[in-house]
């Protein structure tokens, strides 16, 4: 749903591939066999799918959503499939802000301190502080995401498929963050690291050295979000 230059128009920028369950930076690809020894930063990086949680945050969305759809006659369970698009998107980020407060809290966070940020409102813009907090950390916000239901109907193939692209521009963020963080300014140091991905996981090798030589900084982390994307789908694959 995002990209580093702009978080808040990111639908051409990602893709899912059928046989691959999280949305990933569009034009990324498989990449061949390789082999080699994988950087401590690149293990790093690659860890954060799995240390982020993102998987379980999917699969609560989805368990929200059938949950809140769910209606009995005569002791049998059916769905409704014409939700509400501005009921579902306040539920994924009611499940998202779960997920980043509780399910996966930042230091100091206490189940007790989270219900009382529940309560506190901006008084500026009216909106909830878990809500401003929940869009600052992921870029996903309740507009953006019930445009798209709008659009793409409520069923639960829209809704799983929404759910992917949460997850996947979520973990573009904790990956960009990460390597900024590590790397800085300092574009050698991703150079080397694409390098290392491409060596030991043979993604991403449409960046040559030439390639890689005239690119600048937000276009060289946008390749190694890329190159980390493929890396994930190719060691879940094994």
């Amino acid at each position: 749903m995002t990209n580093v230059q702009n978080p808040h128009e990111p639908d051409d920028q990602w893709e899912r591939p059928e046989e691959e369950n999280i949305y990933r930076p569009r034009g990324s690809s498989r990449g061949n066999a390789a082999s080699g020894t994988l950087s401590p930063e690149n293990q790093k990086f690659l860890g954060l799918k799995d240390q982020s949680g993102i998987e379980d945050l999917q699969k609560s969305i989805l368990l929200n959503y059938l949950t809140s759809q769910k209606i009995t006659k005569g002791g049998v369970d059916y769905w409704k499939t014409d939700a509400d698009p501005k009921e579902i998107s306040s539920l994924i980020v009611d499940e998202l802000t779960f997920h980043l407060h509780r399910r996966n809290p930042p230091p100091g966070m206490t189940p007790e301190l989270y219900e009382q940020l529940k309560n506190v409102t901006d008084t500026t813009s009216g909106k909830s502080y878990l809500d401003i907090i929940t869009e600052t950390k992921t870029g996903v916000n309740k507009p953006s995401l019930e445009q798209f239901l709008r659009t793409n109907g409520t069923d639960l193939g829209a809704v799983s498929q929404l759910a992917g692209r949460v997850g996947g521009q979520y973990l573009q963020r904790e990956v960009v963050g990460s390597l900024r963080k590590e790397f800085g300014t300092d574009l050698s140091k991703y150079k080397s690291g694409i390098k290392n991905l491409q060596q030991v996981h043979g993604v991403a090798q449409e960046l040559t050295d030439e390639t890689l030589s005239v690119t600048g900084l937000d276009e060289i982390v946008q390749a190694y979000v890329q190159a980390v994307f493929e890396a994930n789908e190719k060691i879940k694959r094994k």
